[in-house]
This record gives C-alpha cells, sequence and structure tokens, in this order.
C-alpha cells in the first residue's frame, strides 16, 4: 500500500487533533490543573512502585471554606477567580515535584512522593499558614481552607482507600474549623 503525501499529511494531523483532544480531556479547564483520572493514574502507578521499594508517599484533600458563600455573595465569576487563584496558591507553596490536581468544585489533591505521615502534617502545617489572611498571596474573599492526608501503607493501599482516609480528615478539619466559629 502506497501512502501518498497528502494522506501521510492528513494522518498527521488527525493525529495531532486527537493529541490535543487528549490534552483538554486531561486537564482541567478553569485552573490548567490535572483531572482527578489523571491524579489517580500518578497515585496508582506510585502505589506499584512503593509496593516494591517499601517506600511511602501522601496525598492531602483540600476544599475552600463556603465558595458557595462567595458565589451567592459576589457571583460565579468571583468564585471562579477564588478557584483559580486557590490553585496559584498551592502550587506556588509545593515543591516543583508535587503534583497538584483539581478533582472538581472547590477541592483539590496533592500528591507528596516520598513523605510519610510526619512530613504530609508539616506540609499542612506550612500550607495553612501560606493560606493565613494578611500573607503575600491572599485572595479575595478567601474563607479558608480545610485539609485532610492520607498517607500510603497498610490501612492505605489503594488510590480510593487513601482518598476516602484524606476526605474523612478533611471533614475533621472542616468540623474543627466551623466549631471556632
Amino acid at each position: 500500500m502506497v501512502l501518498t503525501l497528502e494522506k501521510a499529511l492528513l494522518q498527521i494531523e488527525n493525529l495531532e487533533t486527537k493529541v490535543r483532544e487528549l490534552k483538554e480531556l486531561s486537564l482541567d479547564d478553569l485552573t490548567g490543573l490535572p483531572r482527578r483520572k489523571v491524579f489517580q493514574t500518578v497515585v496508582e502507578e506510585e502505589i506499584l512502585r512503593c509496593k516494591r521499594s517499601k517506600k511511602t508517599f501522601s496525598i492531602l484533600v483540600t476544599d475552600l471554606n463556603e465558595l458557595s458563600t462567595v458565589n451567592n455573595t459576589h457571583g460565579h465569576p468571583a468564585g471562579d477567580q477564588m478557584i483559580i487563584s486557590f490553585a496559584k496558591l498551592l502550587k506556588h507553596s509545593l515543591r516543583d515535584c508535587d503534583i497538584v490536581a483539581r478533582i472538581g468544585g472547590d477541592e483539590f489533591m496533592v500528591f507528596l512522593p516520598d513523605q510519610n505521615e510526619k512530613h504530609a502534617r508539616t506540609v499542612i502545617k506550612h500550607l495553612l499558614l501560606a493560606f493565613e489572611p494578611g500573607k503575600e498571596l491572599t485572595l479575595p474573599y478567601f474563607r479558608g481552607a480545610a485539609i485532610g492526608a492520607a498517607t500510603f501503607g497498610k490501612e492505605h493501599s489503594s488510590f480510593e482507600k487513601m482518598y476516602k482516609a484524606a476526605d474523612k480528615a478533611l471533614y475533621v478539619h472542616k468540623k474543627a474549623i466551623k466549631n471556632l466559629v
């Protein structure tokens, strides 16, 4: 079968279109961060690596406090801007090797390679300090964020188990915040 130049160029164009579509499907439109499926794939690959190497890693789940209030009071464009700014703040506050993904709405996940539970708690403290009002990177209408963590191990040996544990810790943090207010 002879491939003409015209057919070859058409195939290349089709491949480029498919690559562009895959990128669009894997990245969040608003923040440019990876979506949940990409994040989950990274974590599942890391689980396999850590099972072989006997190493560990942690994930964080975080979400913005009272985003619906911002949307209702100031409009959805203000809420979107808060999400975009928060995503940038997360990226800015973490190591280059850490991966931040937008899971949906105001929920984000962070992959912390080679970080045990103690290191994850240190990262959470660092992030909570970065989120404090009055800091250089203050976000408009920002009312704080809650964070939960899970570390890979016997109890948390799959993505779903880690996600559930981190999400549960996130809601414990949210409840503690509400009780303080």
